[in-house]
């Protein structure tokens, strides 16, 4: 279910990937791996614009895991495309400390995306969050 439900979401597809990554939350509750899955939810939503529901997400697993360079791009791009610069930026400079070398040309080594409309996206809030190009 975790498997598939990233897949469905790199192709564009984020209703069935949060339908099938809540199915395996509720499978697997217990899963030390949890925090993936969460990223998944988390990268879905903002593929489907629910930025604030995305934004929610991804701060879970960053109380738990406040490295986890995943949370922190999806926490940062779902900040500033819903307009909150202040919080994005903040991430921003977290996510620079994990990841020093991130700019916005090399955003695709960090997170491949299939799609040009999905990686312009991505593209733009990095922006809008101050990410250097």
């Amino acid at each position: 279910m975790n498997g598939s439900g990233w897949a469905r979401t790199r192709l564009g597809d984020p209703e069935t990937a949060l339908e099938r990554l809540t199915r395996a939350t509720r499978l697997s509750p217990l899963d030390p791996l949890m925090f993936n899955i969460q990223n998944g939810i988390a990268f879905a939503h903002f593929f489907s614009g629910q930025y604030d529901e995305a934004a929610r997400v991804a701060e879970m697993v960053l109380s738990e895991r406040p490295t986890n360079g995943a949370a922190l791009r999806i926490a940062t791009v779902s900040h500033a495309l819903a307009g909150r610069l202040m919080q994005a930026r903040q991430f921003r400079e977290r996510l620079c400390q994990v990841i020093p070398n991130l700019r916005v040309s090399n955003l695709n080594d960090q997170t491949p995306l299939p799609r040009e409309e999905d990686r312009a996206r991505w593209a733009e809030g990095m922006r809008k969050a101050g990410l250097p190009e």
